[in-house]
């Protein structure tokens, strides 16, 4: 994961969360702190003051924290980042295809049937067009009616 993907990805998050995507101030010091630059580094880039900047750095470690659950400070900044870049990757990558083509043409349905299944999330949605458990509807007539 490079700066300009860890940036995308935060600011992706922080749109997702309804909150402000970070200004050009914040992007030029989320890239500094990236490549381990300090904040004389930084101020050479930016030409704000020192302590200005120095100051907004804590803030975006601050918003970052607050808003997103990421817990980072400009000594550890790249980890948690790419920590949650990982976890989130894993949540909203869809189920992939078995690498294995399988030759039986009965094993092919059945795996495909089970692929199928796996890829259903929502346990209201009926697996073979009938509801098995009207239970689950906890007595919503008016949603029966529309999904019948």
């Amino acid at each position: 994961m490079d700066s300009q993907e860890a940036l995308a990805f935060i600011n992706r998050l922080l749109a997702e969360k309804r909150k402000q995507v970070l200004n050009q101030l914040e992007e030029k010091l989320f890239l500094g702190i990236w490549a381990d630059q300090t904040y004389s580094q930084i101020v050479a880039q930016t030409h704000h003051a020192y302590q200005y900047v120095r100051e907004a750095g804590a803030d975006l470690c601050k918003k970052i924290t607050e808003d997103l659950g990421i817990r980072v400070s400009k000594k550890n900044f790249t980890n948690p980042i790419k920590y949650r870049y990982q976890q989130y990757s894993v949540q909203v990558s869809p189920f992939q295809e078995p690498i294995a083509e399988l030759t039986n043409p009965a094993e092919r349905d059945e795996s495909q049937s089970l692929y199928l299944s796996q890829q259903n999330h929502n346990p209201f949605m009926p697996q073979n067009g009938r509801i098995e458990n009207l239970q689950q509807f906890f007595g919503r007539k008016r949603e029966i009616q529309w999904v019948f």
